[in-house]
């Protein structure tokens, strides 16, 4: 072989060796999505009632597209982007966007291999970003959480805004507002400071400018009327339905700083029961029917027979301003809610000895939900904000934080609505 033949094919070989490192670096490196969350928000067995959260934190440039695909537990080892790509409705797809995601599976979504999706089952979620000049360059994350699909019970937290005149609607499940469920100054609410549920399921609303208790649908937020009659309320503040059936309704003005009595039925006064308490708040009873009732303005918690008789004061020289109350009987306890301290307090429940305080460190507390997983809910008034605790031990789990509480004081359990 001659020289000039040996010099032609090193080059033409160092020609060919640099063109493939070129056409290799002319497909970028692109990343996978992160932070997956998982979410069952529905009861309707079937992919749909899984809701998910992720993030995308570099630009989707070379990005095409997502898929995500629904794993049953146990087989995330054998997923390849090949389960991603197929053409037979496992995958579901979406535009790329980076930031953060969040979406609820369509219903007609089986699992990567094709089975239906079914209560019962735990599933993690795979999603993967498609890159859009070559497939194989595409990358994938499988989530670290699994997601069990059950048939249970599913309410959303119904919360009212006192500074907001209005009812929003926040996911249990999730921490997402949903909106609002009634809107501003609907029905002429005016300082909303209480939202109870009446036994034929509507929602009874208090407002402190109002001298009604108003009727709103528990199924739409529709405005239904005036519910209390004959008696006009001033300054009407905290409600509940009694042990003996009937609306109590506590007011604040002096000289009408009563607790009166109306029909649970029909909204018809029934009588002043407690008279001349300053700035009444939330009501209680234990199983002897025995009456407890919050004194915002004294500081105390002042508890009664069924026949209105005074028997103990709780909390002198401790409480500062008591809103809402509860009675632990078998914690020989009654717990009440501080909100100039933002904390609760708790009591012995026969001697009215202070025992320390429950939960600690909130800014200002009013209102009060017993949740789902033996969870205890608080509104934050002053951070506009709901923090969930465990109802035995106290324990902080999580802070929900959205736009569009504004002075939350008060909240019930309403229909579930999914998140969007």
């Amino acid at each position: 072989m001659n020289k000039k033949l040996i010099l032609f094919l090193l080059s033409f070989a160092l020609l060919t060796s640099c063109n493939s490192k070129d056409d290799a670096q002319s497909v970028p490196d692109i990343i996978g999505p992160s932070d997956i969350q998982l979410f069952d928000i529905n009861n309707r067995n079937d992919a749909s009632d899984i809701r998910v959260f992720f993030f995308y934190r570099n630009p989707v440039v070379n990005v095409e597209q997502f898929r995500l695909i629904l794993i049953p537990d146990g087989q995330q080892g054998a997923i390849t982007i090949d389960d991603f790509l197929r053409d037979n409705n496992t995958a579901q797809i979406i535009s790329a966007f980076s930031g953060e995601t969040r979406l609820n599976f369509v219903g007609t979504i089986s699992d990567y291999a094709g089975n239906q999706v079914r209560n019962g089952q735990s599933y993690a979620v795979g999603i993967a970003a498609i890159h859009n000049l070559d497939n194989a360059a595409s990358e994938f994350t499988i989530s670290e959480e699994i997601v069990l699909l059950e048939d249970k019970e599913l309410r959303d937290l119904y919360i009212g805004n006192g500074q907001g005149n209005s009812v929003a609607i926040i996911d249990e499940v999730t921490g997402e507002l949903i909106g609002n469920f009634i809107n501003p100054f609907e029905g002429g609410l005016v300082e909303l400071i209480d939202i109870i549920e009446k036994p034929d399921g509507d929602f009874l609303v208090t407002g402190i400018g109002n001298n009604t208790v108003k009727t709103f649908s528990r199924e739409t937020g529709e405005y239904k009327g005036d519910f209390t009659k004959t008696y006009p309320l001033v300054t009407p503040t905290k409600t509940a339905i009694g042990p003996d059936g009937l609306l109590y309704v506590s007011q604040w003005l002096d000289g009408r700083n009563h607790v009166v009595r109306f029909n649970s039925s029909d909204g018809e006064f029934v009588d002043e029961y407690i008279l001349n308490v300053s700035q009444g708040m939330g009501h209680a009873w234990d199983s002897q029917a025995n009456y407890y009732l919050a004194s915002f303005g004294s500081g105390r918690v002042l508890k009664f027979d069924s026949e209105g008789n005074e028997l103990n004061v709780f909390g002198e020289n401790i409480l500062t301003a008591p809103v809402n109350i509860w009675v632990d009987e078998e914690r020989d306890a009654l717990f009440v809610v501080d909100w100039y301290d933002g904390a609760v307090r708790r009591f012995n429940l026969q001697s009215g000895d202070f025992e320390g305080d429950f939960i600690s460190g909130l800014e200002r507390v009013e209102g009060f939900l017993f949740g789902r997983n033996n969870a205890l809910y608080l509104c934050d008034w002053q951070e506009n904000t709901i923090k969930e605790y465990d109802l035995t031990s106290g324990e902080f789990r999580r802070l929900i934080n959205v736009e569009g509480l504004s002075a939350p004081n008060s909240m019930v359990y309403g229909p579930n609505v999914d998140p969007q």
